[in-house]
């Protein structure tokens, strides 16, 4: 994963340099959940907070780069409820694919696919307001993402996406994360 995120920091300095690039900033709010082979533990909201950058290869392919703060886990159904809370520093990579131009001001409306890389940042479970360190967390988290997003107007656009990590979060399961959450973006240029 090293190799991961220095290869990721070379091309981001390449596309920066030339200077092709439309930053902004992200949130995302959504349906975050831990399930593995057999059940899931039950969804808990989460979010996302950060920036993120695009680079146009063509009018109709492009390449996103995200940095965000992401708030991930579970909540249990039991009595009393049991909450598994994880935060990540993730780092999304997206290709975008134009599917059609809308709207008045003619937003784009884009597919978009990749992977994401999370460092973990922190891992608790609590139960009746007691909050104890999720042991044997694994200190990555990594995955696929799918979904849509459109252009409202140059500066503006909203994405709704799928994640489904494909590592383990403990030392010793087969438990993962999966999302369901939908964002706004607004662009500085």
């Amino acid at each position: 994963m090293k190799t991961f995120l220095i290869l990721s920091v070379f091309l981001l300095s390449i596309v920066i340099a030339n200077g092709q690039v439309k930053w902004g900033i992200k949130l995302s709010g959504g349906i975050t959940n831990v399930t593995d082979e057999k059940e899931s533990i039950g969804p808990k909201f989460g979010f996302q907070i950060g920036g993120l950058g695009i680079y146009n290869i063509n009018p109709d392919w492009g390449i996103q780069f995200e940095g965000l703060y992401s708030s991930k886990g579970a909540e249990s159904s039991d009595d009393p409820p049991v909450k598994f809370n994880f935060t990540y520093l993730e780092i999304p990579v997206l290709i975008k694919f134009k599917v059609s131009e809308v709207g008045e001001h003619k937003g784009r409306l884009n597919l978009i696919g990749g992977f994401y890389y999370g460092a973990k940042l922190s891992g608790e479970v609590e139960i009746q307001n007691i909050k104890l360190d999720a042991d044997g967390l694994e200190s990555s988290d990594f995955g696929l993402i799918f979904g849509i997003d459109a252009f409202l107007s140059r500066r503006l656009s909203i994405d709704g996406r799928f994640s489904y990590g494909l590592s383990n979060l403990t030392k010793s399961g087969t438990s993962n994360n999966l999302g369901i959450l939908a964002g706004i973006a607004y662009y500085f240029n």
